[in-house]
């Protein structure tokens, strides 16, 4: 039912030293800002891994066409399309 002297004593000694070493890190944080790295949010990461792929995609299509038309490297000449 209750808990043991000791158990709670291991509890708060384990929390006060959580707290320790996060004071820690704010405190080497504030005294060396320059060593900080910004890291981009997960949904820029996401978002920029989409549209990398489309990107690869998109340059995969039209090297197929190209090499179906028989063209070297350069983007052969095509009418615009009528809007």
């Amino acid at each position: 039912m209750y808990d043991h002297p000791s158990y709670i004593f291991d509890t708060i000694k384990a929390d006060q030293e959580r707290l320790d070493r996060a004071n820690e890190l704010h405190r080497s944080i504030i005294e060396h800002p320059e060593r900080v790295i910004p890291r981009p949010s997960r949904i820029a990461g996401t978002l920029r891994g989409w549209f990398r792929a489309a990107r690869r995609d998109a340059a995969a299509s039209a090297a197929a066409v190209c090499e179906a038309c028989g063209v070297d490297g350069e983007v052969a000449a095509r009418p615009a399309p009528a809007r």
